[in-house]
């Protein structure tokens, strides 16, 4: 017979017993069972919720440090791009405009000139000091610099006025340097007073054009200041009273200072970068988000500018030919991929043969090369035909790269390679045998100023034996980097 519970609604199910006392013995055991799980999960709830708590507080903490992290890298990426410290102090001379581009590990700073006076006094002794004459441009930053480069290219114009100052015809020299001209025992100028760039000027009818100089050798100075100099280098340049030079143009200049880069900047950067990397560790989803702009950062701190269209140049459309723009206004980084690129054979009898293609045409104006480098691994370079119809199957030629097509002859030489220097190559099975490179830092300055200077690839082979009277085809693969920087144009 079952116990009654105590509930109407069983009252009417059939015949029911009271319950007894051991009955009630198991409820109440079962109520202090129950009563004591329920104790034992709220205590267990109210430890997950304090680890919750803790887990959220510790999410915080890790999101504040990043944001803290991602602002002072930012901070720091403000910093270096405002470039403190390194640029110079301009005179505010009438005429003058003074522009400057670059980064810490290169500026290019460029003078404008436009009817700018430069007034002359005679020297002291008749016969033996010349008239001379000293105008301040600029002021360096502290520190020692390195002058990669520096030109000018002047139109100047005697314009006394009626005063017995500069004769119609004088002669006299004009330049950049360190230290100001003055009163001196001497015609012409010398040593500090032209340190820059010196040209030496005769007037007719009073008026000079395209007087101009281009230092591409690198030096070191200590002074901080930067005169356009002047003296006559006779006597009889010059008259008693004072005179006036206009100067129009434009001088340009490459520096740096030794000490630009600031290492204790770097250090820190890659410690908050570091932190942003372990931090983020503990955020989910937001390691990826943070990962990438921490990447962006990185890139942008390194340098790395792959949109430079700072006054490239143009690459030739040509199949398997590719060009990738580095750098900025002052320095460029041209690197020049070849995939396959077809190149047709000349053969000219006792002469040799040989291939030329143009790869790249650099702005107008004056080009500076100041390094360049090509790699051609094992087996790049193929001769198509080969059998001897046209190249033999082994045979032996010169890969460079130059400024002008390759002419006939045997080799290269000159212009044909004078970017990147001739390099052997000997086909083994009508293919190169082994792997070609040439890297070369001298540089040198190419007046693209009338027609844009070239990059061209030039091959010749190096005896009669090496290619047959019919015409063959060269298929190259390689890389060609050329770092350069364009210092004006004459026009």
């Amino acid at each position: 017979m079952d116990v009654w519970d105590g509930s109407s609604s069983v009252r009417a199910s059939g015949a029911q017993r009271a319950p007894d006392r051991i009955d009630w013995d198991e409820n109440v055991k079962q109520v202090a069972a129950a009563q004591t799980a329920v104790n034992v999960n709220i205590t267990d709830i109210g430890t997950n919720l304090s680890d919750i708590g803790t887990n959220v507080t510790d999410i915080g903490t890790n999101v504040t440090g990043i944001s803290d992290n991602v602002t002072a890298i930012g901070l720091n990426t403000s910093a270096i791009g405002v470039l403190e410290g390194t640029e110079g102090t301009p005179e505010v001379v009438t005429g003058l405009v003074i522009t400057e581009s670059g980064t810490d590990a290169l500026r290019k700073t460029v003078f404008t000139f436009t009817s700018v006076e430069l007034s002359s006094t005679d020297g002291t002794v008749a016969g033996t000091d010349g008239a001379w004459a000293a105008l301040k441009l600029y002021e360096f930053p502290a520190g020692v610099k390195i002058v990669e480069s520096s030109s000018f290219l002047f139109d100047l114009a005697e314009n006394n006025a009626g005063a017995d100052g500069f004769t119609a015809t004088a002669d006299f020299d004009i330049g950049l340097g360190s230290v100001a001209s003055a009163q001196a025992t001497a015609f012409g100028l010398a040593t500090t007073q032209s340190d820059y760039n010196e040209a030496t000027v005769a007037l007719t009818g009073s008026t000079s054009t395209a007087d101009t100089d281009t230092n591409v050798i690198p030096t070191i100075k200590d002074g901080v200041d930067l005169y356009l100099n002047l003296r006559t280098i006779e006597d009889t340049d010059h008259g008693t009273t004072a005179g006036l030079i206009e100067v129009t143009g434009v001088a340009t200049v490459l520096w740096r200072v030794d000490d630009s880069i600031d290492a204790a900047t770097t250090t820190d950067i890659a410690t908050v970068q570091a932190s942003v990397v372990t931090n983020t560790s503990d955020i989910g989803t937001n390691v990826t988000d943070i990962g990438t702009n921490v990447t962006d950062i990185a890139n942008a701190l390194a340098g790395i500018n792959a949109n430079a269209t700072h006054t490239v140049g143009a690459v030739t459309s040509k199949t398997g030919l590719t060009v990738a723009e580095l750098g900025d206004g002052a320095m460029h980084k041209t690197v020049l991929t070849l995939t396959a690129v077809a190149m047709a054979s000349t053969d000219a009898t006792t002469d040799g043969a040989r291939t030329t293609q143009e790869l790249y045409t650099f702005p107008e104006g004056h080009i500076i090369i100041l390094a360049a480098h090509a790699v051609f691994d094992l087996g790049d370079i193929v001769a198509t035909t080969g059998g001897d119809d046209g190249y033999s199957d082994a045979a032996n030629l010169g890969i460079g790269v130059g400024t002008v097509a390759a002419n006939a002859g045997t080799g290269l030489d000159g212009t044909e390679e004078d970017i990147c220097t001739e390099m052997d190559v000997n086909l083994t099975s009508k293919a190169s045998d082994a792997e070609a490179a040439v890297a070369q830092a001298t540089s040198a300055v190419y007046d693209g100023s009338t027609s844009a200077i070239k990059a061209i690839l030039n091959t010749s082979t190096l005896g009669d034996g090496d290619h047959g009277a019919n015409p063959d085809t060269l298929t190259v693969t390689g890389t060609i980097t050329i770092v350069w920087t364009t210092i004006g144009d004459d026009a």
